[in-house]
């Protein structure tokens, strides 16, 4: 699991992780601890009231992170980084264990992370997160992987797809 630990990334992260820096500067300064691990990419329960809760906790914070239109080096994660932590804190939160997989679509490895994931099914659930670099694969190439790896896991649709 990839570590966030303030005092040794570099000075302009990449805008999620400078949220989850200033994310535990604040908890460090709030409750004497700093979390120093990443969530996974995996399906969360949380509780409106917990949330509430946390948000009460570092008001300033949320109204700034919910000011920008766009991500900023000055935003946080309440969901994916904040809640976990602070439920953990607190004593409200169980430690839970998933099969996952997550896929970059960038990964110049895709294809064959989309064949394990498919011939393997030895997942709970997968993430296929969206991030191209100048080193992927075409767009076109990873629209068309994409889309038939997705056909051939899913081919019934659910009753919600139009």
């Amino acid at each position: 699991m990839e570590k966030v630990v303030p005092e040794l990334m570099e000075d302009h992260p990449e805008e999620y992780i400078a949220a989850d820096r200033n994310a535990a500067i604040a908890f460090g300064e709030r409750f004497g601890f700093r979390p120093k691990s990443l969530m996974k990419h995996v399906p969360m329960p949380a509780t409106v009231s917990a949330i509430r809760e946390l948000e009460r906790e570092f008001p300033t914070m949320f109204e700034t992170c919910e000011s920008n239109r766009f991500r900023s080096d000055c935003d946080i994660r309440a969901y994916a980084f904040m809640f976990p932590h602070y439920a953990s804190f607190r004593k409200r939160a169980v430690p839970g264990a998933l099969r996952y997989r997550y896929v970059s679509l960038g990964s110049p490895y895709l294809p064959e992370a989309l064949d394990q994931i498919a011939s393997t099914r030895g997942f709970d659930t997968f993430v296929l997160n969206d991030v191209l670099t100048e080193n992927s694969l075409p767009r076109s190439e990873v629209e068309k992987l994409v889309t038939t790896f997705l056909s051939s896991y899913f081919p019934v649709k659910s009753s919600f797809e139009l």
